[in-house]
């Protein structure tokens, strides 16, 4: 499934090459997984679900998750 592949083959994949965030997305149920790099490794700073927002720290922008599902 997308969701196993993307919670653990992707995530592993881009913090081996030092991506500093990583969002992974699921639409039906309208929420947000993000990790953030701190020491080398993704850490999970949580899940976001409509109608939270979430600070991207490679951006240093808010994200309206309510206006991204709807969209």
């Amino acid at each position: 499934s997308t969701g196993k592949l993307d919670e653990i083959e992707k995530k592993e994949l881009y913090e081996k090459y030092g991506v500093r965030e990583y969002l992974i997305e699921y639409p039906e149920e309208k929420k947000v997984l993000q990790y953030n790099r701190e020491k080398g490794f993704f850490v999970n700073k949580g899940t976001f679900v409509t109608p939270d927002s979430l600070s991207l720290y490679t951006l240093q922008m808010k994200l309206n998750l309510e206006e991204i599902f709807n969209l």
